[in-house]
């Protein structure tokens, strides 16, 4: 995880601890909007929340989780790997009882993407090792519209008193089918093997790209795990 969103995570943390000392001050007004910041293993981000009336919030949000780094195996083939995920959601929830509890649905904007650069080309039951210059980058990019559907605790805005805090939780999941694929490859240890025998070597690309494909395909479905602080007023 980035910096950024480690100090996500320790505001949110530190928020949260504080809470129930910050909550026992109210002014006695019904709260209408809320505020909020949450961390989890997608990242971290902050929202804003509009009380509709007790049954209903509204509310939008931002959340990233910068640049992480992950290696990971597909196939045979080793790849240094880097996701990026960053989204910007609309939601609506929905308290069926008087208390926190939620199930909300959503759309989200998202920019998310997962670039691996291989370590070799498979060519004959070989490995040819990548060196200076060489370049394989297989690339998975997912759709930008994703809708979203899961259960939560708290920004029942309609439900709290003016200048109070209190805890949020999301649990749920985003459908984003399946991603754009693509390859990109070049350098010398590509061009002599072609030079030797092009056609198997074509031949072995597209295997090895097809063994990245099957395995991000996999992954329609990204789920979404949050905790958090928020503010009403």
């Amino acid at each position: 995880m980035t910096l950024i969103s480690k100090s996500f995570c320790a505001a949110a943390l530190s928020g949260l601890l504080c809470a129930p000392a910050f909550s026992q001050s109210s002014s006695g007004q019904d709260a209408k909007h809320s505020v909020y910041a949450k961390a989890g293993f997608l990242g971290a981000g902050v929202g804003y929340a509009y009380g509709l009336n007790p049954a209903f919030t509204l509310r939008g949000e931002v959340t990233t989780i910068g640049s992480l780094n992950r290696d990971f195996t597909a196939g045979s083939v080793d790849y240094s790997g880097k996701l990026k995920n960053d989204n910007a959601s609309i939601f609506l929830d929905w308290f069926p009882a008087d208390n926190g509890f939620r199930l909300t649905g959503g759309l989200t904007w998202r920019n998310t993407e997962l670039t691996g650069d291989a370590n070799g080309i498979r060519l004959n039951g070989n490995t040819l090792k990548l060196g200076a210059g060489d370049t394989y980058t297989a690339r998975a990019k997912y759709r930008a519209l994703t809708p979203y559907i899961g259960i939560g605790y708290g920004l029942n805005v309609s439900q709290q008193k003016a200048n109070t805090w209190g805890f949020v939780a999301d649990l749920g999941v985003y459908y984003a089918g399946k991603p754009k694929t693509s390859y990109d490859v070049s350098g010398p240890t590509y061009d002599l093997a072609r030079q030797i025998n092009a056609s198997a070597t074509d031949r072995a690309i597209n295997e090895q790209f097809g063994e990245f494909n099957d395995k991000v395909e996999k992954y329609k479905f990204i789920p979404a795990l949050y905790i958090g602080v928020s503010y009403y007023f």
